[in-house]
């Protein structure tokens, strides 16, 4: 008989907490491709920020979601995101702050058209800590559009000139 006064912390950590999302590695290993030493994703997701991570378990190899419930990438503290890039089929088109800047074609980057996908999740991350690189590809831009741009946005006047 049991005590009623005897909690269940298995249950209410379950009912509480949000469940790690994972699979056993043999079951989606033809699924996976690595992208780390121990980080995976999954070839037929569309969204490239959701990665896995490699564990043992008692049952051997799990892959466990790296992602929150929003879809993106666990981190601690949220950033803001102002940089951002949208491929299309021919190009790649720059923002900040969700306005348009420019846009690139995969001959004026340097990359092939299947690269965008990689681009996309470095280079807002890169242009967030980089100025040169800011000032490099704004330079691109006729001067009269870094004329608005720097209007537009005081913070980025001294990449813009």
């Amino acid at each position: 008989m049991k005590d009623k006064f005897t909690v269940d912390f298995d249950r209410i950590t379950n009912t509480l907490l949000p469940q790690k999302k994972a699979y056993r590695l043999a079951d989606v290993s033809d699924r996976i491709e690595r992208v780390a030493y121990d980080l995976v994703r999954f070839r037929d997701n569309a969204d490239t920020d959701q990665l896995w991570k490699i564990e043992e378990s008692s049952d051997g190899p799990v892959i466990v979601a790296l992602y929150g419930e929003d879809g993106g990438l666990k981190t601690a503290e949220a950033s803001v995101k102002t940089w951002d890039v949208i491929p299309d089929k021919k190009a790649v088109h720059i923002f900040y702050k969700n306005e348009p800047l420019l846009s690139l074609s995969a001959e004026e980057i340097g990359i092939p058209v299947e690269e965008f996908g990689i681009l996309r999740r470095w280079l807002p991350r890169k242009l967030e800590a980089d100025q040169g690189l800011q000032k490099a590809l704004l330079s691109k831009v006729a001067s009269s559009g870094r004329e608005l741009i720097a209007q537009r946005f005081p913070e980025l006047r001294k990449v813009t000139e």
